[in-house]
């Protein structure tokens, strides 16, 4: 009895005190931005607007039509005020996220874009939820997750423009959460999942194929995943639509002009080479120099992930590397797509905690994580700079990483510590 009312308990009661405060402020917050966008959204300003547009299409009995650019600028321009035939924002997310949005397109725009920010904002919490889980129960503190839901600029933006980047936090979050219990086919079938973001989804299975045991299973639940959401896009939507595809999005970049889709505002490895090099190269050198090195990058990850010092490190710090390479190496990566961030940031949080900053890499490895929640205030003063700073930090901040899962000897934690249940895993 006396144990119940120890300083141990009242520590716990404390925390959990401060975190559901946390979470509170995170929903003032959230519903707030909401409330004060409310005319914005009603103009159709947000990109959410082609999703809507290609749901409504599939509802309308159209879906053989979903990539006719005349039938989503028509539609787009009855829902936007500052859409047209010259300008809108095409679909070209693959046939089956359509039917993904095809549910909300019953409703009016307005009423469709609010439930998609509550679904946005569930997903964020179980995002969180589920690396909590993931890492033993002790991964979110309450200023972690004030960071991560107050102060994470890509998240606001994600759930401004209506995008799907929360979605993909969820569904990564959702990987690990499998792979940390030996759940490799749940794992590769979520992973399936998320390949309405193809450039995303495709360069974490290399990954994940490349450097882990248990790849068939793996590769067999996301082969599995793609093949039934094809199998049932190619059913309501025909199967020219899901055939043709991959044709639609190799003639990307030429179908549409590129300036509606701006690289500086890409904080990946494309943005910031972009920025530091756009106007000195020739537009194809700097493409080829583009993709040449993000290859670089993900085969320098590869090499790291694989190598004996690296084996022996606790296994979610080597899966926050992997979904940093992913981020930085993506082709189409937008500055809402950079929520996927916060995956790898909050994983390395917990783990500076448990070790501390006794060493140099740590120190600067918490000083670029510091810098990566700055964005709110850096749109403030310096809107300019927002991108190319988050996208040249995030660099510096994989590039720590690597340096610390190479070099750094094997983490033993002290016994006072609660280092997470999955430092002895086999993942």
């Amino acid at each position: 009895m006396t144990s119940t009312f120890g300083p141990g308990n009242s520590s716990n009661t404390a925390r959990r005190v401060a975190v559901l405060i946390s979470v509170l402020l995170c929903f003032l917050m959230q519903f707030g931005l909401l409330w004060q966008l409310r005319e914005w959204i009603r103009a159709g300003n947000p990109d959410f607007v082609n999703f809507y547009t290609a749901g409504k299409i599939v509802v309308t009995g159209n879906g053989y039509r979903l990539y006719d650019s005349a039938l989503q600028a028509q539609i787009e321009a009855s829902l936007a005020a500052h859409s047209s035939v010259e300008n809108f924002l095409p679909f070209v997310h693959p046939p089956f996220f359509a039917l993904w949005m095809a549910p909300l397109s019953v409703f009016s725009y307005p009423v469709a874009f609010c439930i998609w920010w509550c679904c946005n904002l569930i997903c964020f919490w179980v995002a969180l939820w589920a690396l909590d889980r993931a890492l033993g129960g002790l991964a979110l503190s309450p200023i972690s997750i004030l960071c991560a839901g107050l102060l994470f600029l890509p998240l606001h933006v994600a759930f401004v423009q209506g995008q799907d980047a929360v979605l993909s936090l969820l569904l990564f979050s959702l990987t690990y959460l499998f792979l940390s219990r030996g759940q490799d086919w749940l794992a590769g079938a979520v992973l399936g999942l998320a390949a309405y973001k193809p450039q995303l989804a495709l360069i974490l299975l290399v990954l994940l194929l490349l450097t882990r045991p248990k790849r068939l299973r793996l590769a067999g639940g996301f082969l599995l995943s793609c093949l039934g959401q094809g199998a049932l896009a190619a059913a309501v939507l025909g199967w020219r639509v899901v055939v043709g595809y991959p044709v639609l999005l190799a003639n990307f970049a030429s179908s549409f002009n590129e300036n509606r889709f701006n690289v500086n505002t890409m904080p990946n490895l494309r943005g910031v080479l972009h920025v530091l090099l756009s106007g000195r190269l020739p537009h194809a050198v700097l493409t080829a120099a583009t993709e040449v090195l993000s290859a670089l990058l993900v085969l320098a990850a590869i090499w790291a992930l694989r190598s004996r010092t690296a084996q022996q490190q606790r296994p979610e710090l080597r899966y926050a590397l992997m979904v940093a390479s992913t981020s930085l190496a993506a082709y189409y990566g937008f500055f809402h797509d950079m929520t996927l961030a916060l995956l790898p940031l909050l994983i390395t949080w917990r783990y500076l905690t448990d070790t501390g900053l006794g060493s140099l890499p740590l120190r600067l490895l918490a000083v670029t994580e510091a810098a990566l929640f700055l964005g709110v205030p850096l749109i403030l003063f310096a809107p300019h700079l927002v991108v190319p700073v988050l996208g040249c930090t995030f660099l510096c901040f994989w590039g720590l990483l690597l340096w610390h899962l190479c070099a750094q000897a094997p983490y033993s934690a002290d016994p006072s510590h609660q280092p997470s249940r999955l430092a002895s895993s086999p993942y």
